[in-house]
């Protein structure tokens, strides 16, 4: 169980009992801190020694930051692959545009003939108007996506209730089916009762 630290100290746990403790801690709804963290350890997995707060608290933020950046990149792996398309699509386009904005403001710089700081102050307000119009556009097109992905979501809801709905109606056409093959054993039964009670009151032949 025990792993060395950066600075060569072995550790009495592994970043796999780092994981299982955060998984326990998640699921008894706590709050995940180096706390509740050392009691999972010792408590469930039965760690011996008491780690060090400082190096633990370092190693579980390095591992939530890590999960998360896993987690972003497999939500960002089931994006459709035309709304991947046009996101590179997006930004290639606002690359060059910032450039552009970029190549202009440098340019305006170096004609300028006023003093250097108001040559960078005006520089500087340039590509901060550029950068809000940039930031602007990439929000719109945020909305875009995740309106193509809630329209996704209510296809997926749709075909789902559609789903739902066949089921119903196959479960009715195998209760009717039922019905069916019950009434038609009643009916044979029936007439079986009546043909027999036919022959019993039948008057007996003379000889």
């Amino acid at each position: 169980m025990s792993q060395n630290t950066r600075g060569g100290r072995k550790r009495s746990y592994s970043s796999d009992d780092l994981g299982k403790a955060v998984a326990i801690v998640e699921a008894s709804c706590n709050e995940v801190n180096s706390q509740t963290i050392i009691a999972a350890l010792k408590d469930e997995l039965g760690l011996q020694t008491t780690p060090r707060k400082e190096t633990l608290e370092r190693e579980l933020e390095a591992f939530l930051e890590r999960r998360t950046e896993e987690r972003n990149a497999v939500l960002v792996s089931q994006l459709p692959p035309v709304i991947r398309e046009m996101v590179g699509g997006f930004v290639a386009g606002m690359e060059a545009q910032f450039l552009l904005a970029s190549a202009n403001a440098y340019r305006i710089l170096t004609d300028e003939n006023r003093k250097p700081l108001e040559a960078v102050q005006r520089y500087v307000a340039l590509l901060e108007n550029q950068n809000a119009d940039l930031k602007r556009s990439v929000e719109s097109q945020q909305e875009q996506i995740q309106t193509l992905q809630d329209q996704v979501a209510a296809k997926d809801a749709e075909l789902r209730k559609k789903d739902d709905a066949i089921d119903g109606l196959n479960r009715q056409v195998e209760d009717l089916a039922r019905n069916a093959d019950l009434e038609r054993m009643f009916e044979a039964l029936i007439e079986k009762r009546i043909s027999a009670f036919s022959k019993r009151e039948a008057p007996a032949e003379r000889p």
